[in-house]
């Protein structure tokens, strides 16, 4: 969309005040005219249809007549969108070339979202070219909200849009609490490039993508696609849990992750595994916080030999506690120092076709081992 703007050619009409200016003499035609130095600068754009476009001002700048170019020293303004205020922003030093064509921003540069999430996004220099609606920061960028932290090599910002555009691989890091530089986050996600729309929160990186935790849990996934407004990631197929240390490995289809509640749940296969021990099925819920995998439906047990089926089962990767049900009838049991699973207790109507223990069968009856279908 075409835009109109206050040129450079009036500045001298919108500054407040002039410290020095050019002074031309007959023997000095030739020369440069020297920089106007103002006390301040205040640069406003409108779009065609006459709502504002962006606003810029500084208390201090230096205009070239014959470049066109303002160098302006911490500059401030405010950027629009349907002529309400959407970004604020600052930096140390900005350059506005050929009467706002372009405007770059350098030094602790600031973009502050002033509706819907309240995103901060900072670098050290930002590219703008207003015709296109692109700001661009190529140095540093960042994006920080109360609980997380997002990088990229490159971020382009799609005003029109609302649309931010992450190049290169991508960085997210997210606390539990609140966001501080002074702590570890609890959760990093490393991806290739993506987009996030900050007005409806959906967020799209390519893979592979790995995600660590700070219980040196390692989860890995194709690519993801989310809402950070719902505050959900769906992690797309395949994907693969290493729980850390020995617990265990969990590896399922497309699942979705809600990283608040700290919760995970698909329903297409699921396999949880640790060492000989293998727990399958459909449909699954995985909850971090009490350590669990809940098998949904069709689930099956397996160690070498023996094997057991049921309608859902359960397994806490902390304490290696397994519970398997069926109607109403239940089987408990635990995997062992020698990472065998076996069953403590069993109701007598349920049936398994794992070898249960000697312990769970009557001295006094004599009757060998028996396998029963569950």
């Amino acid at each position: 969309m075409h835009r109109s703007v206050r040129s450079a050619l009036l500045i001298p009409l919108t500054v407040t005040g002039l410290l020095t200016g050019c002074v031309s003499t007959p023997d000095q035609s030739d020369e440069v005219a020297p920089p106007f130095v103002l006390r301040s600068l205040n640069l406003n754009q409108r779009r065609d249809d006459g709502s504002r476009d962006w606003d810029l001002t500084s208390p201090e700048a230096r205009y070239d007549l014959e470049s066109r170019t303002v160098q302006a020293q911490r500059p401030s303004g405010v950027v629009y969108r349907d002529d309400q205020p959407y970004l604020r922003i600052s930096a140390r030093q900005a350059t506005v070339v050929n009467d706002g064509d372009r405007i770059v921003l350098e030094g602790s540069v600031q973009l502050q979202q002033l509706k819907g999430q309240r995103l901060l996004i900072e670098g050290d220099r930002l590219v703008w070219t207003p015709d296109d609606s692109n700001l661009v920061i190529d140095r540093t960028p960042t994006a920080v909200d109360s609980r997380s932290k997002l990088s990229a090599e490159r971020f382009v910002l799609l005003q029109d849009r609302d649309q931010l555009r992450l190049d290169g691989p991508t960085r997210l890091l997210h606390w539990s609490e609140e966001r501080s530089d002074e702590t570890d986050s609890d959760t990093e996600i490393l991806g290739g490039s993506g987009s996030w729309n900050l007005q409806s929160g959906r967020l799209k990186v390519s893979g592979p993508v790995t995600a660590r935790r700070n219980d040196d849990s390692v989860l890995k996934a194709s690519s993801l696609e989310g809402d950070t407004a719902e505050q959900f990631l769906d992690l797309i197929k395949p994907v693969s849990l290493n729980l850390g240390g020995d617990r265990g490995t969990v590896s399922a289809q497309t699942t979705r992750w809600n990283y608040v509640d700290r919760q995970f749940r698909s329903a297409g296969p699921v396999e949880g595994r640790r060492k000989e021990m293998r727990m399958r099925g459909t449909g699954f819920l995985m909850d971090e916080q009490s350590s669990t995998l809940v098998v949904l439906s069709a689930c099956r047990l397996d160690q070498p030999g023996e094997q057991l089926q049921a309608q859902r089962c359960s397994w806490n990767w902390e304490s290696q506690e397994i519970i398997a049900e069926s109607d109403a009838q239940r089987l408990k049991g635990r995997v062992g120092d020698d990472d065998r699973l076996q069953f403590n207790s069993t109701d007598e109507r349920v049936r398994s076709q794992f070898r249960l223990p000697p312990s769970s069968v009557s001295e006094d009856s004599g009757a060998p081992d028996t396998q029963v279908t569950f």
